[in-house]
């Protein structure tokens, strides 16, 4: 009897200690043996928008100066091409970078580069969009759900409670869309006033946008209120030479940017939904060299804030909007 729990208690420890060995393996997986090199990172931008990707890749070489960092930054020849956006993966992959910077997308491809990378010892730090079951993975960004939920809580504030809404969102297969959508409708069902047309989709481009803006219309002409949880519309509402006619009573978008101010101050946009892309560049940086130096990451996910903002908010604050 003794013997059995003898061998119990055995069986135990060693249960215990290759746990705890795996949790070591965990959090030590992408800590640099060799310290002499600098740390080498490059951020893979899905396109230069010169907005929101744009933002994101400033905060990434700012935390490479500041931080003592070799980092570069990649953007596919074509927007948007995950075709490309993985072929830059595996070039950085054998090139044996130190922490991979990427949006997350589900495509088979784009996230089988990915997980080649990983299983190289090169970190992979999602930004602006996660991979929730990705190994070993940090996220770094906006939670999305919340900030649909928020989009959801300022339409109805907006439209006092009754609207007929189209949904504009960038392209299928972007998990930070769909959370943002889920969100928003979340936030609104509790309205039997408020209603979802449709859900249209510009692919982050301009013309579309446009046409799209005008076909919902024709398509629903009850619809009243386009609510837009990707950031090409405020670009696209703010241009000078848009010439998109005001057939909405409101719209509401996603990210500050000198287009948006402009499309609030023709009184085209209510308000926007603030990101702090500076900021999630800056600290992927910052966590990639930590754990690089100390084998941890603060936390799996870390989300940055998020406020809406109208052009009242920005008069309050620091005169942006004013005329």
């Amino acid at each position: 009897m003794k013997k059995r729990r003898y061998f119990y208690a055995f069986l135990a420890f060693i249960v215990v200690s290759l746990g705890t060995g795996g949790f070591l393996l965990s959090q030590n997986k992408g800590k640099r043996e060799n310290t002499a090199s600098p740390l080498r990172i490059t951020m893979i931008l899905p396109h230069s928008d010169y907005g929101y990707w744009s933002i994101v890749g400033n905060g990434v070489m700012s935390a490479g100066k500041d931080l003592g960092v070799d980092v570069k930054v990649e953007i596919p020849q074509l927007n948007y091409n995950v075709d490309q956006m993985a072929s830059l993966i595996e070039k950085n992959t054998a090139a044996k970078v130190d922490a991979i910077i990427v949006q997350g997308i589900e495509d088979d491809c784009y996230l089988s580069a990915l997980k080649k990378a990983e299983e190289k010892g090169i970190q992979i730090i999602f930004v602006d969009t996660d991979i929730e079951n990705f190994p070993n993975r940090l996220y770094i960004g906006t939670d999305n759900y919340s900030a649909g939920y928020l989009m959801g809580e300022k339409t109805a504030e907006a439209t006092e409670q009754k609207a007929n809404i189209i949904i504009m969102s960038g392209a299928e297969g972007y998990p930070n869309l769909e959370q943002r959508y889920k969100g928003f409708k979340d936030a609104i069902k509790s309205y039997s006033d408020m209603k979802i047309l449709d859900l249209k989709y510009d692919y982050y481009d301009a013309l579309q946008f446009s046409d799209s803006y005008y076909e919902a219309k024709r398509t629903y002409p009850e619809a009243d209120t386009l609510v837009c949880i990707e950031g090409t519309a405020a670009q696209t509402l703010g241009r000078r030479n848009n010439n998109l006619k005001e057939i909405y009573d409101h719209i509401l978008a996603f990210d500050l940017n000198n287009e948006a101010v402009n499309a609030m101050k023709e009184g085209i946009l209510h308000g926007v939904i603030v990101q702090q892309q500076e900021y999630m560049g800056y600290l992927a940086v910052e966590q990639a060299k930590q754990k690089a130096e100390q084998g941890y990451y603060d936390a799996d996910v870390i989300f940055t804030d998020i406020y809406f903002m109208t052009l009242m908010d920005l008069d309050r604050e620091n005169g942006y909007g004013k005329k």
